[in-house]
């Protein structure tokens, strides 16, 4: 829930701009610098960018606060996270590495025709409950999805 609506369903954009606009205020206060609205889009989004020394925020995400779709696709990430039988966190561990692949590649960018993030993840999930012996659950096996 954001403010007094409910978030099941797409907001305006203006709502989300307005929405983003106080997030962003927010962000910058916190210390965070590279922080970008981009009200424009076609779904408004803040976007970080990644920074050259490690900290808690050194990887480069979008935030969008229109789409429920969203919130759901993080639960689903965090579940399969979760999920991983003997804890070695190769799930996260693998992830990590492929999103720094991305971005050395220049491949993580949707804006130009490579997949979303989740898309790669999602690649990630599948890679590892196919191996030949599973390193994840698929939905509809003992384990049950989110």
């Amino acid at each position: 829930q954001i403010g007094n609506e409910e978030y099941d369903e797409p907001m305006s954009k203006i709502t989300a701009k307005r929405h983003l606009k106080k997030l962003e205020k927010v962000l910058r206060k916190q210390g965070l610098k590279d922080v970008e609205l981009i009200g424009d889009a076609r779904v408004p989004i803040i976007q970080t960018k990644r920074h050259e020394t490690p900290t808690w925020w050194c990887y480069c995400c979008d935030i969008n606060v229109s789409d429920p779709h969203g919130a759901l696709a993080s639960e689903v990430v965090r579940w399969y996270v979760e999920q991983e039988q003997d804890k070695q966190d190769r799930v996260r561990a693998l992830v990590l590495t492929l999103k720094e692949w991305l971005a050395h590649t220049g491949m993580h960018n949707a804006k130009v025709g490579y997949l979303f993030t989740y898309g790669w993840v999602i690649c990630v999930v599948c890679f590892l409950q196919t191996r030949p012996v599973p390193i994840l659950p698929a939905f509809g096996s003992e384990h049950s999805g989110p």
